[in-house]
């Protein structure tokens, strides 16, 4: 799984770099399972992504009730999905 985690955290930072900047931004990703799929040589990655935007934005003005939401410490409204994908399978668990 340790695997699976750095491919997605790599995966993520990539992507995150270029971004065009915007108010809202990813602040964590958990990994909830990894399950192994059968007779396939990948795996399926289950997990949520954690983030925050800013409400006062005019590009986010289109997000019903995104005023009334609450707000973090930061000033900004906190969101999260939940989210499957399937990733090749290259780390395998050493043998005994």
């Amino acid at each position: 799984m340790n695997r699976a985690l750095q491919l997605l955290s790599c995966t993520a930072a990539v992507a995150l770099a270029w971004a065009p900047p915007v108010h809202a931004r990813v602040t964590r990703i958990v990994i909830d399972s990894v399950t192994p799929i059968a007779g396939q040589p990948y795996e399926q990655l289950t997990g949520r992504a954690f983030g925050e935007l800013s409400a006062h934005h005019p590009l986010n003005r289109e997000i019903t009730d995104l005023g009334d939401a609450p707000r973090n410490s930061r000033g900004k409204a906190s969101t999260s999905r939940a989210s499957a994908s399937a990733s090749r399978s290259t780390w395998r668990p050493r043998a005994a």
